[in-house]
């Protein structure tokens, strides 16, 4: 679920915080002193985390696909992961994944899955609720940005990489 409210509006800000709300990024918007707050609510507050580290990340580039309610992030406009909620309302990340490792993880975690709505072969889905570990999802964070980044042409992969 996205949300925004004008930065000045403080009382309505405090408001989506204590309801579960992530303040995402700040839009500058002309005429609108201090721009425009999009807030988020799809993560669990224990995985807002995540959206921060993939942000970080060079070359990255996000949006919110509204119909969908998935927060997408590219790299060369590639995806490579995309946060929303199954079909049972759970928050989960969708990732680019080799597939012999994607049946790894899936015998070894119960909290992955075949991707969401993704092509079940090239792409896993991990369940935010505490069935994987932290560092098991940050490394497959990291694994989706590199298998991506490494199939753009090498000229792109200079330019992101500086």
């Amino acid at each position: 679920m996205v949300a925004h409210v004008a930065a000045g509006n403080t009382a309505s800000r405090r408001a989506l915080e204590k309801n579960g709300f992530i303040l995402h990024e700040v839009l500058p918007i002309e005429g609108l002193a201090g721009g425009l707050c999009v807030y988020l609510r799809i993560l669990a507050a224990d995985y807002a985390w995540i959206l921060d580290y993939l942000k970080a990340k060079k070359g990255v580039t996000w949006d919110f696909k509204v119909e969908w309610q998935w927060e997408r992030y590219k790299i060369g406009e590639k995806l490579f992961a995309a946060l929303c909620k199954n079909k049972a309302g759970q928050p989960i990340v969708s990732l680019k994944c080799e597939p012999e490792v994607s049946l790894l993880l899936q015998g070894e975690y119960p909290g992955i899955q075949p991707g969401y709505y993704c092509d079940k072969k090239h792409w896993i889905s991990i369940r935010l609720d505490g069935s994987v570990p932290d560092t098991v999802i940050k490394q497959r964070l990291d694994t989706a940005y590199t298998l991506v980044l490494h199939k753009l042409p090498k000229k792109r992969q200079e330019q992101i990489l500086g």
